[in-house]
């Protein structure tokens, strides 16, 4: 089984091919991820789908570094199987009242994105959108 090792900040590590949210000094276990599955699989169809939307939408681009959208894509996938929602892989994402939240709240496009850094400094933080001819 080849796992996801996405562990983009460093409170998430990887131990014995299971990831664990560091939380303060606890480690909570997630479930580990396994890249060949069905379930994998059609959700990175979807997140491949819903990125090219988004492009298309906004008029912006990819990063011409095929590997940052790559490994932002497979952020994206493993986010919205462990909590739901296509949170930005780049930011910490806690359990708040029941309810999983990221830093700034950042759902992929993110606010910040939209409104601060691709208009103004080109590319969005995790760096898989950019700033479109327009």
């Amino acid at each position: 089984m080849q796992v996801l090792d996405l562990c983009f900040n460093t409170n998430l590590v990887l131990f014995k091919k299971i990831c664990y949210h560091k939380l303060k000094k606890d480690y909570i276990m997630l479930r580990a991820l396994d890249m060949n599955s069905e379930e994998f699989k059609t959700e990175k169809e979807k997140t491949e789908k819903f990125v090219n939307k988004v492009v298309e939408s906004k008029g912006w681009k990819f990063n011409e570094d095929k590997e940052i959208v790559d490994t932002i894509i497979m952020g994206l996938t493993r986010n919205k199987i462990l909590y739901g929602k296509r949170f930005c892989p780049c930011f910490m994402v806690e359990e708040v009242d029941g309810k999983f939240k990221s830093t700034d709240d950042r759902i992929c496009p993110c606010k910040p994105a939209i409104e601060d850094e691709i208009p103004n400094k080109g590319m969005c933080h995790c760096g898989i959108f950019i700033k479109g001819d327009n």
